[in-house]
Formats: C-alpha cells, sequence, structure tokens
C-alpha cells in the first residue's frame, strides 16, 4: 500500500480493507498463491491498478469536500427564520442608539475578530486527539472539516483589505472605509458572523459526532 499515492488515513483504510476482504474471499476459494501475487490481482482487477487507485482516492476526496460544503450550507440557511429576523431588528435598532466613536470601533472591531477566528479554533480543539492517522497520513475529516470553517477569516480578510485596496487607489487613508463604517453596518457584520458561526459549531458537532460513532 505504500506505493500508492493516497494522503488521507480515512481513503487508505477504506481501499486497505476492500482490498483485505476480497483477499480473503480469494483464500477461501482455494487460491494459495502467494499474499503479493494476489494483493497485485485485486489491485488490477477492482481498482484498475496503481493509476485507478489515485483516481478513486482523488474522487473520494472531492465528493468528502463536496459533502463537507453542503452540510454547511444547509446548516447556515436554517438559521434564517422569523427568530433570527426579530433578534436581527432588535439589534439593529439597537444599534441606532450607539455612538459613532473610537471606542465602539474598538470593540466592534475585536468581536469580529473573534467570530472570525472562533469556528477554526472550535473544529481545532473538538477534533484533538479524536482522530488517529499513522505515519504519512492525514486526516481527510479533519483536514477539510477545519478548512471549511476558516471562511470566516478568510471573509474578514477580503472585508479588510479589498476596500483598502480601493482606497489607495484613490488615495485615502489607510483603510479609511472600513473606519468610517457606522455600528449599524458594523452590527450587521457581528450578526452576519454569529450565524455563520452558529451553523459551523452545529455542523462540527454533528458531523463529529456521526464520524466517531463510525469508528466505534
Amino acid at each position: 500500500m505504500g506505493y500508492y499515492d493516497i494522503k488521507y488515513q480515512e481513503i487508505y483504510d477504506e481501499v486497505l480493507d476492500h482490498i483485505l476482504t476480497a483477499i480473503e474471499e480469494r483464500r477461501k476459494a482455494g487460491d494459495a498463491r502467494q499474499i503479493s501475487s494476489l494483493f497485485q490481482n485485486v489491485v488490477d482487477e477492482q481498482f484498475g491498478g496503481y493509476t485507478g487507485i489515485e483516481t478513486l482516492a482523488q474522487n473520494h476526496e472531492k465528493l468528502h469536500q463536496k459533502n463537507i460544503r453542503a452540510l454547511f450550507s444547509n446548516s447556515f440557511k436554517s438559521c434564517f427564520n422569523w427568530q433570527t429576523l426579530i433578534v436581527t431588528i432588535i439589534l439593529l435598532a439597537i444599534s441606532f442608539q450607539i455612538p459613532n466613536g473610537k471606542p465602539v470601533h474598538i470593540v466592534f472591531g475585536l468581536c469580529v475578530f473573534f467570530l472570525a477566528f472562533s469556528p477554526v479554533i472550535y473544529a481545532f480543539v473538538l477534533l484533538t486527539g479524536k482522530i488517529k492517522t499513522i505515519k504519512g497520513k492525514r486526516s481527510l475529516f479533519k483536514a477539510h472539516l477545519i478548512t471549511q470553517t476558516a471562511l470566516p477569516l478568510m471573509m474578514l480578510q477580503g472585508f479588510l483589505y479589498i476596500p483598502n485596496l480601493i482606497d489607495e487607489t484613490k488615495g485615502r487613508g489607510e483603510f479609511s472605509s472600513v473606519k468610517s463604517l457606522g455600528p449599524v453596518a458594523m452590527m450587521a457584520i457581528i450578526i452576519f458572523l454569529i450565524l455563520i458561526n452558529h451553523s459551523y459549531i452545529k455542523t462540527c458537532r454533528w458531523v463529529v459526532e456521526k464520524k466517531l460513532n463510525s469508528i466505534k
């Protein structure tokens, strides 16, 4: 199995289990050839050789990524209901009464940074020590889950630097567009990040619980 470029533990385990099962069936059927010959026979017949196994690994990875994105998307969509609408209206109404000053910008900025980083930290802590891998392998499950939760952080970077590039081309001060945001706009950003965080935390818990139960 070391000859095949399978970098993720879950795919490696799945392919190895399939090969071992097929070898056991051949043994029961009376095939007494050496294990190396049986191994290669199974690989050639059921996977299409070396390239077949690598293609399977790539397709499995793409399917896993697609499923993770779909879970997060569905969870995020479920956040939009009448309760969320009422809370949003109340928070935005309150933000109209907040004075627009430097202390307010600092508080909102800290909240935004916390909300942007928290999904990645949560997923990392939730997965730490729960998924085992052999030397040279990574966890497909862990890698894609943490990558997906990094979306708020990437959105924050875009929110900060894209307007800043526009400011520079127009001769404005550094981050002037971001600094000029009022409490209402900042509150809207925070509400959006809260909804994203809620959907990520909810999905992470569900997916990790399902994964760990399948391991048991």
